[in-house]
């Protein structure tokens, strides 16, 4: 009775082992088959090709991009999400960097740095720092430098850096006192300084003579640079005027074959000095018409971008 008892304990502890040990058999055969998947992004082809070799994967590159983030032979994307669960066997698809897609440096110097910005964007670059210094050869807001040089192979994307101009540096000047000249030593001064006698304001002034300065918008002593606009009080007399004057109308059509906005200037010059009466940024094509009272003879010139394109007299 004791023996069969034995036996039937024996073979029934035989049973739940074979069991126990079935389902570890299983249990290691089913997690066996599956890897987590690695994350292969910025990984170099033939790294993750070894990586995923070690795990029972294999992998194949769909297709090669232009990257600016990720450098050449690197991968770009996978198909399957880091930390996701697979099965040995499986083709991981990739898609691999070919690096920076390079450009050319296009050559600035001579434009403005608008018409700049504008080749840069079509070239896929960005503008970078602007500085600016004077220069005597080069015009306002004309580029100088570059960097990178032109000619240079950059990446798509990169920034360019400029070197601008602000134009000849101005001389400083102390104004003079004109309180005790007449009008044509005021207006000879101003010119050999390199001022613009802006505007002359006739006043009715019976005790002083004809053309004598009575008062000046920038006071005696003050510090001016090379091209700073003066205007005038001068006397009328009393013979009631200096010359008489007439009316003219001064058009002007910026060309339209530029790029961005160009400084227009137009100034006249009559028996009353010179003074400017047009001085604005306008954009290609604009079309520009100023009134203006004419004294004696008169001719008046337009400047772009600092150079002289008109000089012409008004009859």
């Amino acid at each position: 009775m004791d023996e069969a008892r034995f036996w039937v304990k024996l073979i029934a502890g035989c049973f739940v082992l074979a069991v126990l040990v079935a389902f570890l058999v299983m249990k290691l055969a089913i997690e066996g088959g599956s890897v987590s998947m690695p994350s292969l992004v910025g990984m170099s082809q033939n790294l993750a090709e070894s990586e995923l070799h070690q795990l029972g994967l294999f992998m194949k590159v769909d297709q090669r991009d232009f990257s600016s983030t990720v450098a050449a032979d690197c991968v770009l994307h996978q198909d399957i999400p880091a930390k996701t669960q697979i099965k040995r066997g499986r083709v991981i698809h990739v898609r691999v960097s070919k690096g920076p897609l390079n450009v050319t440096a296009p050559r600035l110097a001579g434009l403005t740095w608008r018409q700049a910005e504008i080749l840069l964007e079509q070239n896929g670059l960005q503008l970078g720092v602007l500085d600016r210094v004077y220069s005597a050869g080069v015009p306002e807001d004309g580029v100088i430098a570059q960097s990178p040089e032109a000619d240079t192979t950059i990446a798509n994307g990169d920034v360019v850096s400029l070197l601008v101009s602000l134009g000849p540096e101005p001389v400083r000047y102390v104004m003079p006192d004109f309180a005790s000249s007449n009008l044509d030593l005021a207006q000879a001064a101003l010119q050999q300084m390199g001022l613009v006698l802006q505007t002359v304001n006739l006043v009715a002034a019976p005790q002083a003579a004809q053309g004598a300065v009575l008062a000046q918008s920038v006071p005696a002593g003050t510090e001016v640079d090379n091209g700073t606009d003066v205007s005038l009080d001068v006397a009328k007399g009393q013979g009631g005027g200096l010359a008489k004057a007439r009316f003219a109308l001064i058009q002007y059509q910026v060309p339209s074959d530029t790029y961005g906005e160009r400084r227009v200037r137009i100034t006249v010059f009559d028996a009353l000095g010179t003074r400017v009466v047009h001085n604005e940024m306008e954009k290609p094509g604009a079309a520009i018409s100023v009134p203006v009272q004419a004294h004696g003879k008169t001719h008046y010139q337009v400047m772009l971008s600092g150079k002289v394109v008109v000089d012409q007299a008004i009859p």
